[in-house]
């Protein structure tokens, strides 16, 4: 019967401290800005796409997206973004595109051996 009571003890604490990490990793959430872009450039020496932003819809109310006529650069990445798009398949300079720009804040590790916060940001283009 002892046993039992300190298994009930053990068992409550644990359900306690997962409730308790669950609520950390529900309160970290993407923030995401579905966007219309024109393609206005790539950037040199490092290549990356330059845009012009004509539309903006916030998924999130509270999502920092840019603004109507704000200019972005970017490295354009497939729908799922767990690549570069490759360049020979970049958006043409004019061309008008449907995309994401979707970030986390949170904290990176650093090499100096601090935590300090960061944006991790990814600009998929949308599937066409």
């Amino acid at each position: 019967m002892i046993v039992m009571e300190h298994y009930r003890k053990f068992a409550g604490l644990g359900v306690a401290c997962l409730l308790a990490t669950s609520q950390a990793a529900i309160a970290a959430q993407w923030q995401i800005c579905q966007m219309r872009v024109e393609i206005t450039g790539v950037t040199k020496p490092v290549p990356e796409l330059q845009a012009k932003v004509r539309q903006v819809t916030p998924k999130q109310a509270d999502a920092e997206c840019p603004q109507v006529g704000d200019t972005i650069t970017f490295d354009p990445e497939t729908p799922d973004y767990q690549n570069n798009v490759p360049r020979k398949r970049w958006p043409k300079i004019g061309q008008t595109v449907r995309m994401r720009y979707q970030y986390l804040d949170g904290f990176c590790h650093h090499e100096e051996g601090q935590d300090a916060p960061c944006r991790i940001k990814h600009y998929p283009l949308d599937a066409s």
